[in-house]
C-alpha cells in the first residue's frame, strides 16, 4: 500500500480561515485591515469580497482628489545685496 498524495484542490478549506488569510494580505491597508479584524460579526468570503471592492473605489476617489489639488508653490525673491562702492556709500 502506497501513500496517496494529496491534491491541494481537493482539500475544502473553511471560509472563516480564508477570510481571515485575505484579511492579513491587506499589508497596505492598514487601518482597513485593523477593522475589519476586529469586527465581531464573522465575514462570508463574499461579503469580504464587496468590502474589499468598496474600499478600493473609496481609496481610488480619494486619490484622485489628491492628485486635483496641486499645492501652489510660493514665489520667493532672494534679494542679493549689492556691495559694489558707489562713491563713498554701499547698497545694501
Amino acid at each position: 500500500m502506497t501513500p496517496k498524495r494529496l491534491d491541494p484542490r481537493s482539500m475544502p478549506l473553511n471560509e472563516q480561515f480564508q477570510v481571515a488569510v485575505i484579511i492579513d494580505k491587506l499589508a497596505l491597508w492598514k487601518d482597513f485591515k485593523n477593522t475589519l479584524r476586529h469586527k465581531t460579526k464573522e465575514l462570508s468570503l463574499e461579503s469580504l469580497i464587496t468590502r474589499l471592492r468598496i474600499e478600493e473605489e473609496a481609496q481610488k476617489h480619494d486619490k484622485k482628489e489628491d492628485v486635483n489639488i496641486v499645492p501652489r508653490k510660493k514665489s520667493i525673491t532672494v534679494l542679493k545685496p549689492n556691495l559694489k562702492p558707489k562713491g563713498n556709500k554701499m547698497k545694501v
